[in-house]
């Protein structure tokens, strides 16, 4: 292994998870130094990979068939493929979710952080509209900045993208016009409390709430006619769950999505995460405390 980062999980790990052996790292990238029998050596040795699971760790042992490994082209830079696996696929997920559902415009908090602006880039190419949810100012003005950058797909009308700041005093009157104009049936919350409840209440019936992650750690107070009267549903999203749902083609036409997108220059790529400051693994304490003053 050459690098990994310090996500939310990995906090949320070393706070809960208390069983022996148990493996941090749920995004990495190395090198491939041997195979096992029935692995094309060819194919794989000593190319240059990023994982899901077990990043930090000197050596890792993969399935290369069964776990998330995708092959990186030499060329691409292993800090940048650290964060490869874990926001890019997430955010593909949530995305094909909801395109699988019929939904062609969501409403997505967090909106500001690294995943959220790969869900707006992504959900873009794909003609999804976004309704994205902030709670400064300065972050309006960022997503803005991104919104306006979006390339021109196909010919036509182009999908529309908001933005609005959850500590504005008219937030959710201004959530309801916008909930009201796009119809969005699904709100992507990785926050957790009464902002994605109080949200969940404005969309139409038949909507449902994708709980990807709880920030806050608080309950979602979901009213329960909305539930029985309003036939909405509460569903979770986790990454692995998610790439076993899907067809074997289906997980390798991602995987290489990926791949490729990081072939591209850092200003045209749908996937890109800031790399603050990197520590070595035996300083990986500081690192965890680090994080928490800079993420977004």
């Amino acid at each position: 292994m050459l690098y990994s980062p310090v996500n939310p999980y990995e906090k949320i790990c070393l706070r809960n998870v208390k069983e022996e052996n148990f493996q941090l790292g749920c995004d990495g990238s190395g090198v491939i130094i041997g195979v096992g029998p029935g692995v094309d050596s060819a194919m794989y040795l000593h190319k240059k990979i990023a994982i899901h699971e077990g990043g930090w760790q000197k050596v890792c042992l993969k399935n290369i068939h069964k776990d998330n490994v995708i092959v990186m082209d030499e060329e691409v830079d292993p800090i940048q493929a650290a964060t490869a696996c874990v926001n890019p696929l997430t955010a593909i997920g949530m995305v094909d979710t909801a395109l699988k559902a019929g939904c062609n415009s969501v409403v997505q908090l967090a909106a500001s952080s690294q995943l959220g602006a790969m869900v707006l880039k992504f959900a873009h190419l794909q003609g999804v509209e976004t309704l994205n949810v902030v709670r400064r100012e300065e972050q309006v003005a960022k997503m803005q900045q991104l919104i306006e950058a979006l390339p021109v797909i196909g010919e036509g009308q182009q999908p529309r993208h908001y933005v609005l700041n959850s500590s504005a005093p008219n937030f959710y009157l201004d959530a309801k016009t916008l909930i009201d104009q796009l119809q969005p049936r699904m709100l992507f919350d990785v926050v957790g409390g009464e902002l994605p409840a109080r949200l969940f209440e404005c969309m139409p019936e038949k909507s449902v709430l994708l709980v990807v992650g709880n920030l806050t750690h608080e309950p979602i107070p979901v009213r329960a006619h909305d539930i029985i009267g309003n036939q909405k549903q509460v569903r979770g999203l986790m990454l692995w769950s998610w790439m076993d749902s899907l067809q074997p083609f289906e997980r390798e036409k991602w995987r290489r999505f990926v791949a490729n997108d990081f072939l591209k220059p850092l200003e045209d790529r749908l996937f890109t995460s800031t790399v603050v400051k990197i520590l070595p693994f035996e300083e990986w304490e500081q690192a965890v405390e680090l994080s928490e003053v800079v993420a977004s």
